[in-house]
């Protein structure tokens, strides 16, 4: 299974597992509009735009962007019209953006070899495990 972020996030939202706020668009005035009534709601002033890809490695690519209501309009249009991995950003997850006390990583793989699933928990969390 190969879930794009938003997908997962509905999964974990499903079961109960708290996940930052935010929404799909695919339109930079749509998600403008979306983003400012969410910031009044929410009181957050800072984003996170998400290119929805189905590759991996999206933070070092530059398919993440820091952003303000203020730039928000202007950075998700400059995010849409990049290629990432020869794939094309058609969603943009807006998040909120929240402080990180402490990061995990947990991932499902299989094994080929084996023929099973493993699963990998690291108290190391990021990017680079």
């Amino acid at each position: 299974m190969n879930l794009k972020e938003f997908e997962g996030r509905a999964l974990f939202e499903k079961y109960g597992i708290e996940v930052p706020k935010g929404f799909v668009s695919a339109d930079a005035a749509d998600a403008y509009i979306k983003a400012a009534i969410f910031a009044r709601k929410l009181k957050v002033s800072d984003f996170l735009l998400k290119a929805q890809l189905q590759s991996g490695k999206r933070g070092k690519s530059g398919a993440i962007v820091e952003s303000t209501l203020k730039f928000l309009k202007k950075d998700f249009a400059n995010l849409q019209k990049k290629i990432f991995s020869g794939e094309k950003v058609k969603e943009i997850l807006v998040s909120e953006k929240i402080s990180i006390k402490k990061e995990f990583y947990l991932g499902i793989t299989v094994d080929r070899f084996r023929r099973c699933p493993v699963l990998i928990f690291s108290r190391c969390g990021g990017v680079d495990i």
